[in-house]
């Protein structure tokens, strides 16, 4: 038995949308995520920048935030990314 595998074209990522309560500006997350609309779909990427996010949290003091695992919306060969933020309370160290 021959199996003949035919791949086909990259994923591209669509859009790249926060969901929930953000607490920075979007074009902030965005830019820590490190991913844009237009890159190939990259899991291993995707996942590097958002321990970016996660660390951007950090550095603005919401040390409750929860950035959890993207949901991924493919059609075709383009993919909507959703990332799921609960930025909680911003902290305030006197």
């Amino acid at each position: 038995m021959t199996l003949v595998v035919e791949e086909g074209p990259p994923t591209r990522i669509s859009e790249i949308e926060p969901q929930g309560e953000v607490g920075i500006p979007a074009y902030e997350m965005l830019e820590a995520v490190q991913v844009k609309p237009g890159d190939v779909l990259d899991m291993t990427r995707l996942e590097h920048g958002l321990e970016e996010l996660r660390a951007l949290y950090r550095r603005e003091r919401f040390f409750n935030a929860s950035v959890g695992a993207p949901e991924i919306h493919a059609s075709g060969a383009s993919a909507r990314v959703l990332v799921p933020v609960a930025a909680g309370p911003r902290y305030e160290l006197s």
